[in-house]
């Protein structure tokens, strides 16, 4: 690939972002609509936060 005077190679894996993160960075909030302790205490939650870009958590998702 050229961009401008310099030849870049990019491979795939260097390019590669999770779905989610494409969502979010279009604006979109992600949301889960289930809490448990187990989420919590097992540190699951920070997974979904920093992994998976989660920015919305509800225990009724009727509510929203």
């Amino acid at each position: 690939m050229t961009f401008g005077s310099r030849n870049l190679l990019v491979t795939f894996t260097e390019i590669q972002v999770k779905a989610t993160q494409l969502i979010h960075n279009l604006g979109q909030s992600i949301w889960l609509d289930n809490i448990t302790r187990d989420l919590l205490d097992s540190g699951t939650l920070k997974t979904y936060i920093d992994g998976l870009s989660l920015t919305g958590l509800t225990s009724n998702p009727n509510d929203f």
